[in-house]
């Protein structure tokens, strides 16, 4: 006896349509997940509004509804030499 007459036979009975089914486990898992990624888009937002604060959000950056690169002063001229 061979080790392909014992493992073929074995190779040969296939699971049913009602063997498998997703279950408790696989909807935690996924519970967990969608919890995860809501906590970790809630700290990116914390963690931008604090950089907004801290390089000077009041300036008409992108948070403040301008758009990078804007500038108030008269000379329209963004370069700083």
């Amino acid at each position: 006896m061979t080790l392909w007459t014992v493992l073929v036979p074995l190779s040969e009975e296939l699971p049913g349509e009602n063997d498998y089914k997703p279950g408790w486990v696989l909807f935690a898992i996924i519970l967990f997940l969608a919890v995860a990624v809501v906590v970790l888009a809630l700290s990116f937002r914390k963690q931008l509004r604090k950089a907004d604060r801290h390089f000077g959000g009041s300036e008409g950056g992108a948070g403040n509804g301008g758009t990078i690169g804007d500038s108030d002063s008269a000379g329209g001229d963004d370069r700083r030499d």
